[in-house]
């Protein structure tokens, strides 16, 4: 630690957290989430922009490491160099951290890249794995927009850019999902898949009103106020709101039946289903970190990468595990993430 603390001097001063790696800076983990000092409750939107701008951040300090020949922080690490940078002064460092863990507390259930964030700090996965996230956001994207075209091959490709907007903001149907679910997995993965999304429609409680709004988009403004007109016209007050409930029905049904999800439903699903098996992938790698990591800190020095090395494959002998320590701890510092023994040990599935 003091070693790399006398580097990072040579490091942009600001981008450095003054107490740097494994000083007595507070742990993300630690953080109190409530105390005397109010805390600022971030909205999912500024959460999201702040994790943004923290992986930016890290990855310009990464590029710094590797001129200067520094090892890497870990995303814990490199949080208090952000707000560093942001701030300056410790103690509103520290305030801004519990609200940051405060906020992916909350909303990891229901954002999937909050939850993979929460989950590099937590050193569950690895830092690269929100490329694989990114991946297959853009992977569903594209496929999409070749399903539209193959329906649609007369349309220019304004037309089908359109088309691709309005159901990224509506509505994706099974004939659709189910293509791009058997092509991107395996056979037993994609059943697995199909049958989880079968299920979130089925108990979405705002399927009606989402097909709804994909068929108001088709039709045309203009034609569904009219319909809204003529219900008013037709009937009273009572009559109005049971024909609506029975209009919300058929449409529930519909969309079940059409198997019409959400697309940012679609997103989160398969993205909660990917995570969940890198988990799976990951699960025997992290039992044995978490025992050769005996600060918990998510960093291990050379006895430890060693030990865990053998624990991970018994096989490998002492000259196999020498070229891992060189690769990737080429400079001797006796600092390795959590991030960094997976990509060199695993690599992705």
């Amino acid at each position: 630690t003091a070693q790399r603390a006398a580097a990072a001097s040579a490091l942009d001063s600001s981008d450095a957290y003054e107490a740097g790696p494994g000083s007595s800076a507070t742990s993300v983990a630690t953080v109190p989430t409530s105390s005397g000092v109010a805390i600022k409750a971030l909205t999912l939107k500024q959460l999201k922009a702040t994790i943004e701008a923290i992986y930016a951040s890290k990855k310009r300090f990464d590029a710094k490491c590797a001129k200067a020949k520094l090892p890497r922080e870990t995303l814990e690490q490199h949080i208090y160099t952000y707000l560093n940078q942001q701030y300056g002064l410790r103690k509103l460092i520290v305030k801004h951290v519990a609200a940051i863990v405060k906020a992916v507390n909350r909303f990891s259930a229901v954002d999937n890249d909050v939850c993979v964030f929460g989950q590099i700090l937590r050193n569950e996965v690895e830092e690269k794995f929100v490329q694989t996230q990114s991946s297959l956001k853009g992977t569903v994207k594209d496929l999409l927009r070749v399903f539209l075209k193959g329906k649609h091959p007369h349309k220019t490709d304004s037309v089908i850019d359109r088309l691709l907007r309005q159901r990224m903001s509506t509505v994706v149907f099974r004939e659709e999902w189910q293509d791009m679910v058997r092509y991107m997995y395996k056979e037993e993965d994609a059943d697995a898949l199909c049958r989880i999304l079968g299920e979130v429609i089925a108990a979405d409680p705002q399927a009606s009103s989402r097909l709804r709004h994909f068929k108001a988009m088709q039709k045309g403004a203009d034609e569904v106020a009219a319909e809204g007109a003529d219900l008013v016209g037709r009937a009273g007050a009572q009559r109005k709101a049971d024909a609506r409930q029975r209009k919300q029905a058929e449409l529930h049904r519909e969309a079940v039946d059409k198997g019409a999800v959400n697309y940012g439903s679609l997103l989160k699903t398969m993205l909660d289903f990917q995570l969940r098996g890198h988990q799976k992938y990951l699960e025997k790698f992290r039992r044995v970190f978490s025992h050769v990591d005996a600060d918990g800190n998510g960093v291990v020095d050379e006895p430890e990468f060693r030990r865990l090395v053998k624990g991970i494959d018994s096989s490998k002998n002492d000259a196999q595990i020498d070229s891992l320590v060189a690769l990737v701890d080429p400079f001797g510092h006796g600092h390795i993430t959590f991030s960094d023994c997976v990509e060199s040990l695993l690599g992705h599935p």
